[in-house]
């Protein structure tokens, strides 16, 4: 898994967590 922002393989991005 790269640590991409268009990457929601693992885990969702930091950015995406937090509006969750």
């Amino acid at each position: 898994i790269q640590h991409t922002i268009n990457s929601t393989e693992e885990v969702p991005p930091i950015g995406q967590r937090l509006s969750g």
